[in-house]
């Protein structure tokens, strides 16, 4: 993709973005949630930027003009939906992992941080309680699922 866009002169991160929109429909789909993951931070200006953390709230967001964190979050909503339909398929856990903060990888030596994670206290609090509220849920609905952390 960069050579393509290094020859155009412009980013198609956006375009690629919307396609893992819809091939995440099929909560499956590792390689779908694996490029979102790669294609967020290239949505974002950079995380020292002073128009980040109003840009990331935006993304969240995506227009809505709800009070919490939460229920503006479509993203995390989108894994959540994933999670229940089936709590086995590890795809939409790795990206639900992501999207939260943990940082993880998928090439050797390589790192990749979570830049949509909440930033401030209230928001992790009330993201960890809301969490815990969804695996005790998904837990007594699924008790033998794998996946669930």
């Amino acid at each position: 993709m960069a050579s393509i866009e290094k020859r155009r002169g412009i980013s198609l991160a956006q375009s690629e973005f919307d396609y893992t929109t819809t091939k995440t429909t099929d909560i499956s789909n590792f390689s779908a949630w694996h490029n979102r993951a790669l294609l967020v931070p290239r949505l974002l200006p950079p995380s020292d930027s002073p128009a980040f953390e109003t840009a990331r709230k935006s993304f969240l967001k995506k227009g809505l003009h709800h009070s919490s964190w939460l229920s503006d979050n479509v993203e995390l909503e989108r894994t959540h939906n994933g999670l229940w339909v089936d709590p086995d398929d590890q795809s939409t856990w790795i990206y639900h992992s992501w999207l939260l903060g943990e940082t993880f990888s998928l090439e050797h030596g390589e790192e990749r941080k979570a830049v949509l994670a909440p930033t401030s206290l209230e928001e992790k609090v009330e993201v960890l309680e809301s969490e815990i509220g969804l695996l005790k849920d998904l837990l007594r609905e699924a008790p033998d699922a794998k996946c669930i952390p």
